[in-house]
């Protein structure tokens, strides 16, 4: 990763500003367990708990790699940009984010939101904008096309229906994973590397890829779902319906292998 290094020299002070290219997961510095301490607007100020003066917190603000969860929703980070800025005093660290974040409850697709978080030692501050961050247009896939260069990938970002599909099974992906843990969601995630592979193996076929996004999206509505709903793996309540119905029309598979 290229690494953007300015530094300026002020009345004989030096101050280095740092930034990363984008991620999408949330820097290391920020992880950890934050500890409600105030809100102004649309600023959440938020503390370390050794910082507290008995170290109990009313509201946690939990940050981990892949996600942050608290006040009642969880995000899962899309693009992040971290930057620094060095002096004799600190470092302070911030750190752009663009989530999908939905409120705890039922797994749906969540919206995009844009934050700003600010680490000066101890204490944490989260500003929510207005908005989300300019970045990918809706119909784009789960992941960068820019960097696209397996032939099943290639045809999915060019192929709008293709690339619809890759976000609906992404988001349902990443729902459930968000929501089990130990041998439940490493067995998740093996499976899915596997439907990868398999879907590697179609190449540029656009009806093969289709219909293993279909099977997949298929697989995960009838198998997950009770898992979820009824296993001791389920870390938030969800609304479930155990038989499910897929998010891919069977009309939208035939049309691609009608059109070989």
């Amino acid at each position: 990763m290229m690494l953007r290094i300015a530094c300026v020299a002020v009345a004989s002070v030096i101050a280095c500003s740092y930034a990363r290219a984008a991620e999408k997961t949330m820097p290391i510095n920020f992880i950890g367990e934050w500890c409600y301490s105030s809100q102004e607007n649309k600023i959440t100020s938020y503390t370390l708990p050794s910082w507290t003066e008995d170290g109990r917190c009313t509201k946690i603000l939990s940050i981990e790699q892949w996600g942050f969860y608290g006040e009642g929703r969880h995000c899962e980070p899309v693009n992040v940009r971290l930057t620094k800025d060095t002096a004799p005093s600190g470092t302070a660290y911030i750190a752009a984010v663009t989530a999908r974040c939905q409120a705890d409850g039922p797994v749906t697709e969540g919206k995009l939101q844009a934050f700003k978080f600010n680490r000066y030692k101890g204490n944490l501050t989260v500003t929510t904008e207005a908005g989300p961050e300019p970045m990918r247009q809706t119909r784009n896939p789960s992941f960068n096309c820019q960097q696209a260069k397996a032939p099943d990938e290639v045809a999915i970002c060019q192929t709008p229906k293709l690339s619809e599909m890759d976000t609906k099974l992404a988001n349902l992906y990443s729902g459930y994973r968000r929501l089990t843990s130990g041998p439940a969601r490493h067995q998740l995630e093996v499976d899915q590397a596997a439907w990868l592979q398999h879907r590697r193996s179609c190449g540029g076929t656009l009806g093969c890829i289709a219909k293993a996004y279909k099977d997949r999206v298929d697989y995960l509505y009838q198998h997950s779902t009770p898992g979820v709903c009824g296993g001791p793996i389920l870390k938030q309540p969800i609304g479930c319906d155990p038989g499910g119905t897929s998010e891919i029309a069977d009309e939208d598979v035939s049309a691609f292998s009608a059109a070989k």
